[in-house]
C-alpha cells in the first residue's frame, strides 16, 4: 500500500505504508528533512505512531497531511519530560519520583495536557501519545487527558482514584506533595498530602480564575481579583492578615514557604514565612511598577519598570538571594530577565550580560565564566546551577558541578544549535534545532537520556 504525505506548503511525497504509523512517520520525516511531524487523515484525525496501519482505516492511494509540532521540555524535581502538543511524550530521570509510568501508560491515550513520568536508569522508556502539556511536582507528574480527566503517578498520587466527574480541566498546579486542578467552571479539586494543600475542604473553591503554588500551599485568584489560600499555614496557606490588601490581584508567585501577589495597580503583597520572603515591608516603597517576580526557595526578586528599562528589588533570606547589596548598582536599570535556582538569582541584562547573587554554591558566583557570559538570550536554573543560552545558540554553565554547573566535554561538544533549556534539581537538558537532546548532571535526576533517542519517533 502507498500513501501520499503532504506538508502545508504543498510539497508531497509518495511513501510505502509499512507495519506501523511510526515507520511511515519516520519515512516522511526523512523525505522532508524535518523532525517531529504529526500525520493527519483527511478528516483531521491524528494518527497514533504506535498504531498498526491496518487499524487506521487507510487505503491505498490515501493522502495524509504532515504538520510540524516542535517539542517542548518540562521538569519535575528529579525528572524531565519531552512532548509534542497533541503528540507523544517521553521522559527520563528518577523512577521513584514519577520515573516509571508503565502502570498508567494505557490511561495516557489520548492525552490533552500531559504530566509525564520519569524514566530512570533501570526503567524501560514508555512513550505516551496525544500530549499537549506537562505538569510536574517535585515528586511526580499529572496528565490531563483529552476527555478532561486526570491521571497522575510518582510519589504524589500514584494510587489516587480521582472522581469520574472531574472533567473539563483547564489548569494543573502542584506543591511539593499535592496537586490542584481548575476546571472550566472555575471549580478546584485537590489531592495529595493534606498538610501541603491536598485538602481544601473548608473553602468554597468556586469562581476561580487561576491557581498558584508554593512549596506547601496553594493560592487561588478568583474572577473578582480576591485570593483564597490553603495548605501549610506558616508557608503561605494563611493569608488572613493581608486579605484586605488582596484585591484586583492579577498574578501570584510562590517560594518554598511564601507568596507574592501582583495587583492591577502594580503593587505587590507578600505573606508567609519571613525566612522565605513572606515579609517585604523593608523594600515596599521600592516595589512599584512590578512586571515580573522570580523566586528561590527562600527569596523573591521583582523586576520593576524603570523608564524604558527595568530594575530589580529583592527580599527574603539574604544568603539565598534576598540581599543584592553586592550587585545593586548593576541591577538598578537595564535588566531583561530574572531566574532563580534554589538559592541564587541570575539576571540577564539588555546588553546580553549576566549578574548573579545569592549562595555561591547554588549559582550565585559566575566569576569563573564571566568572560563567556555575553550575548546571553536567557538563563535556566537547576537546583544549584545555571545554564545561559547565548545568541549563537551555544550554552555556558556555572554553579555546583554535581548539579549541572560543570558540563563535561562529551556534552559540551554537542551544545550547538540549542533552542531550549530546562533543569531539574541536579541536571540540565538542552533541545537542539535538529531535535537532538543533550543532557548532563546527575543521571538519576535526568542527566542521562541514553536509550530515549529511538523513542523520539513516537513523539
Amino acid at each position: 500500500m502507498r500513501v501520499a504525505v503532504s506538508l502545508p506548503s504543498g510539497r508531497t511525497v509518495q511513501l510505502s505504508a509499512t507495519r506501523r504509523v511510526a515507520e511511515l512517520k519516520a519515512a516522511a520525516e526523512k523525505a522532508f528533512g524535518q523532525s517531529f511531524l504529526r500525520l493527519l487523515t483527511a478528516n483531521g484525525i491524528s494518527l497514533n505512531p504506535q498504531t498498526l496501519l491496518a487499524d487506521t482505516g487507510l487505503r491505498d492511494g490515501d493522502t495524509l497531511s504532515a504538520v510540524s509540532c516542535p517539542p517542548r521540555v518540562a521538569a519535575a524535581g528529579k525528572a524531565f519530560a519531552m512532548w509534542c502538543p497533541n503528540g507523544g511524550c517521553i521522559a527520563w530521570g528518577d523512577p521513584v519520583a514519577g520515573g516509571d509510568c508503565s502502570s498508567v501508560a494505557e490511561q495516557l491515550w489520548p492525552v490533552k495536557a500531559l504530566g509525564c513520568s520519569i524514566l530512570g536508569a533501570n526503567a524501560s522508556p514508555v512513550a505516551m501519545y496525544d500530549s499537549k502539556e506537562v505538569q510536574g511536582s517535585y515528586a511526580g507528574f499529572a496528565a490531563l487527558r483529552s476527555d478532561g480527566r486526570v491521571t497522575c503517578w510518582g510519589d504524589v498520587g500514584v494510587e489516587t482514584e480521582l472522581p469520574s466527574t472531574l472533567r473539563d480541566i483547564q489548569q494543573l498546579q502542584s506543591t511539593n506533595f499535592a496537586y490542584a486542578t481548575l476546571d472550566r467552571q472555575g471549580r478546584v479539586y485537590c489531592w495529595g498530602d493534606s498538610d501541603c494543600g491536598g485538602d481544601a475542604g473548608h473553602l468554597a473553591l468556586e469562581n476561580v480564575a487561576t491557581l498558584a503554588s508554593a512549596g506547601g500551599a496553594f493560592a487561588a485568584i478568583c474572577h473578582d481579583g480576591s485570593v483564597l489560600t490553603w495548605g501549610l499555614e506558616d508557608g503561605g496557606g494563611d493569608s488572613s492578615h493581608v486579605s484586605h490588601q488582596l484585591v484586583k490581584v492579577q498574578h501570584i508567585w510562590g517560594s518554598l514557604g511564601a507568596f507574592a501577589a501582583l495587583r492591577s495597580d502594580g503593587q505587590l503583597v507578600t505573606w508567609g514565612d519571613q525566612q522565605h520572603g513572606g515579609d517585604s515591608s523593608h523594600v515596599q516603597e521600592a516595589l512599584r511598577d512590578v512586571m515580573h517576580v522570580a523566586t528561590t526557595d527562600s527569596a523573591f526578586a521583582a523586576l520593576c519598570r524603570e523608564g524604558d528599562a527595568a530594575r530589580v528589588v529583592a527580599w527574603g533570606h539574604a544568603e539565598y538571594g534576598g540581599d543584592t547589596s553586592t550587585v545593586e548598582r548593576r541591577l538598578s536599570s537595564g535588566v531583561r530577565q530574572i531566574t532563580g535556582s534554589l538559592g541564587a538569582f541570575a539576571a540577564v541584562l539588555v546588553d546580553g550580560g549576566v549578574v548573579c547573587w545569592g549562595h555561591s554554591m547554588m549559582g550565585g558566583d559566575s566569576s569563573s565564566v564571566q568572560e563567556q557570559l555575553r550575548d546571553v538570550v536567557s538563563v535556566t536554573a537547576s537546583g544549584r546551577s545555571f545554564a545561559a543560552l547565548r545568541s549563537d545558540q551555544t550554552v555556558v554553565t556555572w554553579g555546583a558541578g554535581d548539579a549541572g554547573g560543570v558540563c563535561p566535554r562529551r556534552a559540551r561538544e554537542k551544545l550547538q544549535q540549542v533552542v531550549a533549556l530546562q533543569g531539574t534539581e541536579q541536571a540540565f537538558v538542552a533541545l537542539r534545532s535538529d531535535g537532538q537532546l543533550v543532557t548532563w548532571g546527575n543521571p538519576l535526576h535526568g542527566g542521562d537520556c541514553t536509550g530515549l533517542q529511538e523513542l523520539m519517533s513516537l513523539l
